[in-house]
């Protein structure tokens, strides 16, 4: 009988054989509740109802290692078999001999070998059709679309990692707050401009344990490992990271910094935290300076960061940041969670580097070239003259490219004369002038303000 992966319909069945397909794509399989959890959940225990029935997982594996299915391979129970048919995460994916060790079945034109060639050659030139044929033809457990450019590249990383040892922790130092939640990490990074140093340290509260937020989170036993080196710092008692003890630590190792800088969210409370320590907060505010610090980080990796080796979560964050590409082509540290895992020690590091001017500057000094005058602009300046009166002088802040300007007097009485001097109306404007004591035509009189400049276009 075939059922739809509702667990609600599983409960009270009595099967011999319960198979399971794709349970990586089940709604919502990334955590404790979910829908893939409960539907495992009810096919477990609808189990026993008949000697020696059986459940039977099969599909491709799943994109984090928070994902109940990725729990079960890693750590079978008694009595459980786990069988992974996957190419070699370094292996060059165009390779036929991973495409047979990834497809048991291809012997058989399981798939078909012309399918894959056509995925295959797709993916050479598409870098979404690359990520889908590595996760689901070769089953690497990754996503099956892309995520995004990378924060820094491996070999940037690992360049900054061998400086470590040269760069002295001299000079004023630099912090960089990211404030984070229950279910996220708060981290701080020092940065020392003058030697490209970099540092990090992170805390959280202990609800849920380390160990669940990790499998959560999909980094196994990673925030143990941090905790034992010193990285993280565990609040007891709390779901919320203490703050104020990050930050007491933060001054231990690293001492009094020349600035700290921080996002909006949650800044209110950082800055009550700042001022028993009487440490000013400045606030990092909108696109154009995420976009700058990212650009900055970037340009400091390159040729002068130094990264701690022994900080294996600013490691971990750092190789699966992602930048977000903005519709202007810029980019910014995408949000949210990453690989599984959130940015906080990426984030914290990348404001840090990026507000600690002038140190790297992002470019070069560029001469400004200034662009040619449209043909509009052209015409535009063609089709004005000037054209004073008699005693006029052009208003100093007429703008140069208007070049047709016609004088209008303001009679004495504040009405605005007629510039036409023929004619009934022109006739009966210069016996008001000469009434009112105006000098001359077209001139103001004795001790009256400067005239008043109106533009007007000239018919063609």
């Amino acid at each position: 009988m075939v059922m739809s992966s509702d667990p609600s319909r599983l409960h009270g069945a009595r099967p011999r054989v319960i198979l399971l397909d794709e349970p990586a794509q089940m709604s919502g399989g990334a955590g404790k509740g979910s829908g893939g959890e409960r539907m495992h959940s009810a096919a477990v225990t609808s189990l026993g109802k008949f000697p020696d029935s059986k459940l039977i997982l099969l599909g491709t594996r799943a994109a984090t290692g928070g994902h109940f299915l990725s729990r079960l391979i890693s750590r079978p129970s008694t009595g459980e078999v786990v069988q992974v048919h996957a190419a070699d995460p370094d292996a060059d994916p165009f390779d036929r001999r991973q495409w047979r060790k990834a497809n048991p079945g291809l012997r058989f034109s399981l798939p078909p070998k012309g399918v894959l060639e056509q995925e295959a050659d797709r993916a050479r030139n598409d870098p979404a059709a690359l990520q889908m044929f590595r996760a689901l033809r070769l089953n690497l457990g990754e996503p099956d679309h892309a995520l995004g450019e990378l924060v820094i590249e491996a070999a940037a990383w690992a360049a900054a990692l061998d400086r470590w040892q040269t760069a002295p922790a001299e000079g004023p130092v630099i912090f960089g707050l990211d404030l984070g939640g229950a279910r996220s990490l708060t981290s701080a990074a020092a940065y020392w401009p003058a030697t490209g140093r970099l540092d990090s340290l992170s805390a959280c509260g202990d609800v849920p344990p380390l160990l669940d937020r990790g499998e959560t989170d999909g980094v196994g036993a990673l925030y143990l490992e941090a905790e034992r080196q010193g990285e993280l710092t565990v609040s007891e008692g709390r779901r919320l990271p203490d703050v104020r003890a990050l930050v007491e630590r933060a001054l231990e190792c690293w001492g009094r910094p020349a600035a700290v800088f921080a996002d909006s969210y949650h800044a209110a409370e950082a800055q009550d935290i700042l001022d028993r320590f009487g440490l000013t907060l400045t606030i990092r505010r909108g696109l154009p300076e995420q976009v700058e610090d990212l650009a900055r980080f970037r340009r400091a990796a390159d040729v002068r960061l130094a990264a701690p080796p022994g900080r294996a979560l600013l490691s971990y964050s750092m190789s699966v940041a992602r930048a977000r590409t903005l519709v202007s082509g810029d980019r910014v540290l995408a949000p949210g969670r990453l690989d599984g895992m959130r940015d906080d020690p990426a984030a914290a590091a990348i404001l840090a580097v990026g507000r600690a001017k002038p140190y790297p500057p992002l470019s070069p000094a560029v001469p400004v070239v200034q662009p040619r005058p449209s043909a509009a602009l052209r015409r535009a300046d063609r089709s004005y003259t000037v054209k004073p009166g008699k005693d006029a002088t052009p208003h100093p802040a007429l703008p140069p490219r208007f070049r047709e300007a016609s004088i209008n007097w303001l009679s004495p009485g504040g009405r605005r004369r007629s510039s036409r001097r023929n004619g009934p109306s022109g006739r009966r404007a210069r016996e008001r002038d000469a009434s009112s004591g105006a000098a001359g035509r077209g001139g103001p009189a004795p001790g009256r303000p400067p005239p008043l400049i109106r533009l007007r276009r000239r018919r063609r």
